[in-house]
């Protein structure tokens, strides 16, 4: 064996030593060894410090008492400590005792220096969200220029430049540019608005927005009366309740009075105000230059009109999931893949839709039906921290690939499971999420593996699509169909999962922290493969799948 070989080795027995440790699960053998490792070679320091860099961004509530059996109580813990070299050691016991010891108090200190790094680095968050330093470590909702919410689209097309909305659906100021499509908008003001394409339509505050051209309806209540739609050639403010405007792109247009009253202003202020009542209608020139039209009230779309838009926009988006679940069960490296079909309210099993029947069915512990992504489709959802669904899915493989559409409702602990074994050892696989907004595959033996802060609060509710892939020689992690995290390995065992549990956790004896770690949401579709998906993989089952 070279040298080479021989270090890789200590690296893998220090990972594996490092876990049990975090873990609680350290015996005394095991102790001693950790510290032999520690203190004869400082890159196994320093590999172990980086180790540790890792485990404190997925351990949120690591208290110092977690890592107490590592060290003496009485013993201060500086944040530098020079060892002497071994040789110094000589056959003085005591000198032998405070090397292991100082080699424990580092890997100790480096813990502690990290967490105060952890507690005080702001996070990058997306727009729109804060994270606050408190005990908690949770994120708040910091929106002061958030002014309207998407609450509908029916395909939509959006033009390259066009204001997007963050993961919540909110907009802030900016153009809104779509060159087909449908948009429901709902201002903070209680303002809504069905806006059609082609349209530039410009957010400027919850009361006030700009059309440049475009087809709009707005329903106005109360709460918002003297919402103003602006235009270069004419304004129009509502006053109470419902109104349709259309503008060409030459800056021509027309305003209809569905319910209610609207007043018409000059932008320049040189004309008149003048007021249209109820089932008037007037069309202007690009100069403002009015004259009145005849009302059409179903030119412009309604709520019941756009509802049934958006059912058989739905139907469409369904049948061609459909037609991808299919592929996707078919797959000869599909261990276990559930569509969540049959969603018979006494059904208490998890049909295993992969063709080739490798694995049983899943058994339901507690959990109850759901809707899924579409009306009348299925979904398991977990409230309880007894629910979960139990799997037993043997063998051993060279690589693994996890799929699933979830729904959040709540961080409401430091992890919540997805696909967790219920043994840790060599090979064991751990998939969840951190209530940091973190995915996170644990592999015993190789450390924990987790995404950047990808989910926030904003996400609570909508369905988002999952997935991990790992193989010998890297680990990815996908959101929405993009890779956010991929990171190069070295993994030369198998991978094993055997009995296991969807959205919580039975661990074993030797665990004493962190036992519950039940999902408060719902689980739409779930596939584990043997085999790596791509890029390009991932991003299909996103596009097929996605129920908007």
């Amino acid at each position: 064996m070279n040298r080479h070989d021989s270090h890789s080795q200590k690296l893998d027995e220090l990972d594996s030593l490092l876990l049990d440790a975090l873990d609680g699960a350290l015996s005394n053998t095991a102790r001693e060894r950790l510290n032999t490792l520690l203190r004869d070679d400082a890159s196994l320091r320093e590999h172990a410090a980086a180790r540790l860099q890792e485990e404190v961004l997925l351990r949120e509530e690591l208290r110092t008492a977690e890592v107490a059996h590592l060290f003496d109580d009485e013993m201060p813990l500086p944040l530098h400590i020079e060892l002497p070299e071994p040789e110094a050691y000589g056959s003085n016991h005591r000198w032998r005792w405070f090397a292991a010891l100082a080699g424990c108090v580092l890997l100790a200190a480096a813990v502690r220096l990290v967490l105060v790094q952890a507690k005080t680095t702001p996070r990058a968050l997306p727009d729109g969200l804060i994270a606050v330093d408190d005990q908690d470590n949770r994120f708040t909702v910091a929106q002061p220029d958030r002014l309207a919410v998407i609450t509908r689209t029916i395909n939509v097309d959006w033009q390259p430049n066009s204001l997007r909305p963050d993961m919540s659906g909110t907009l802030g100021p900016g153009h809104l540019q779509i060159a087909s499509g449908l948009l429901q908008v709902e201002f903070f003001s209680g303002a809504r608005l069905i806006l059609e394409g082609p349209a530039d339509f410009q957010l400027v505050s919850p009361m006030q927005a700009v059309c440049h051209y475009g087809k709009l309806r707005a329903m106005v209540p109360p709460q918002a009366h003297g919402f103003r739609v602006a235009s270069a050639a004419i304004d129009v403010v509502d006053l109470g309740t419902e109104f349709g405007m259309q503008i060409d792109q030459d800056g021509q247009g027309e305003v209809h009075v569905l319910d209610g009253q609207v007043a018409l202003r000059d932008p320049t202020g040189q004309a008149d105000e003048q007021l249209l009542d109820d089932g008037a209608a007037v069309r202007f020139t690009s100069n403002g230059q009015f004259h009145e039209i005849t009302s059409n009230r179903h030119a412009f779309i309604g709520d019941a009109y756009l509802s049934q838009l958006e059912a058989n926009h739905q139907a469409q988006r369904y049948q061609i999931w459909h037609a991808e679940s299919q592929k996707l069960r078919a797959d000869p490296a599909a261990l276990f893949y559930a569509n969540f079909e049959d969603s018979d309210p006494t059904n208490r099993l998890v049909h295993n839709d992969a063709a080739n029947r490798l694995t049983s069915d899943g058994a339901i512990v507690g959990c109850h039906w759901a809707q899924g992504r579409w009306p009348g489709k299925g979904a398991i959802e977990f409230k309880r921290i007894s629910d979960r669904v139990r799997v037993n899915l043997p063998g051993r493989h060279r690589a693994i690939t996890f799929v699933a559409w979830v729904r959040i409702e709540g961080f409401d602990r430091w992890l919540s499971s997805l696909v967790l074994t219920d043994e840790w050892r060599q090979g064991g696989l751990h998939w969840q999420l951190s209530d940091a907004g973190e995915i996170i595959l644990g592999v015993h033996g190789h450390g924990n593996h987790f995404s950047p802060q990808v989910l926030s609060p904003a996400d609570l509710g909508r369905w988002i699509h999952l997935a991990t892939v790992i193989d010998p020689g890297t680990v990815t992690h996908y959101l929405d169909g993009r890779p956010v995290y991929t990171k190069r390995i070295r993994h030369a065992r198998p991978f094993e999962l055997n009995a296991a549990e969807l959205g919580n956790w039975t661990p074993g004896p030797s665990i004493t922290d962190n036992r519950i770690r039940s999902l408060n949401g719902r689980l739409d579709e779930l596939g584990i493969f043997s085999r790596a998906f791509t890029d390009e993989e991932v991003a299909a089952m996103f596009a097929a799948g996605a129920p908007g």
